[in-house]
C-alpha cells in the first residue's frame, strides 16, 4: 500500500493522502464534497457501515460517485469464448457470496477477491445511510469491444451511481 501512496505522491494527484479502513474514515464530520468509491465497495466486509461512514464525511450537499463491477460478472460465465456465447448464471443472483479469481490477460495476472451482492444491497445500504441514487449507468461498450473481451473470455460491466 505504501507503494501506492508513494506514486499517488509522485503524480501529485490530491492534496492529501491516507490510508484507513472505509467504515472509520479518519476525517471530520461534513468535511467532504466529493466521495468517490471506485470498485472498492465489493472488498469492504460491511458495505452498510461503510455507506453510513462515508455519509458523515460529506458535506450536507456532497456528491459520492460510486463503480461497481456488476453482480453478474461474479455469478455465472459465458458458454463458450464466441462473442454470441450466452451467458449462464450458475448460481442465484441473490444473497452474498465471496468470490476469488484470477484474470490473465497479455500474460499478467490479477488476482481478485471480494463480495457479490446483489445491486439491490447496495441500494438498500445507500438508502439505509441516507443517500439518494440520483443517477444510474450502465454503459455498453460499442460492438466490436464486446467481441475483442468476449473472445477473451470476460465481459466487464459498471454500475455507478
Amino acid at each position: 500500500m505504501a507503494e501506492l501512496i508513494e506514486a499517488a505522491k509522485e503524480a501529485n494527484s490530491a492534496h492529501e493522502y491516507v490510508v484507513a479502513d472505509a467504515a472509520d474514515l479518519p476525517f471530520e464530520d461534513g468535511r467532504l464534497s466529493l466521495v468517490v468509491a471506485y470498485n472498492m465497495l465489493m472488498d469492504v466486509e460491511d458495505v452498510p457501515a461503510t455507506l453510513k461512514e462515508i455519509r458523515r464525511v460529506m458535506r450536507p450537499d456532497g456528491e459520492l460517485m460510486i463503480s461497481l463491477v456488476h453482480p453478474f460478472r461474479d455469478r455465472g460465465r459465458f458458454a463458450s469464448k464466441d462473442a454470441d456465447a450466452p451467458f449462464i448464471l450458475e448460481d442465484t443472483y441473490y444473497g452474498r457470496q465471496r468470490f476469488e479469481g484470477v484474470e490473465e490477460r497479455d500474460s499478467l495476472q490479477m488476482h481478485f477477491a471480494g463480495w457479490s451482492q446483489p445491486l439491490e444491497a447496495y441500494a438498500a445500504a445507500l438508502e439505509e445511510a441516507g443517500l439518494a441514487i440520483t443517477s444510474l449507468r450502465e454503459p455498453l461498450p460499442d460492438l466490436s469491444e464486446v467481441r475483442l473481451i468476449s473472445n477473451n473470455g470476460c465481459v466487464f460491466h459498471y454500475f455507478s451511481g
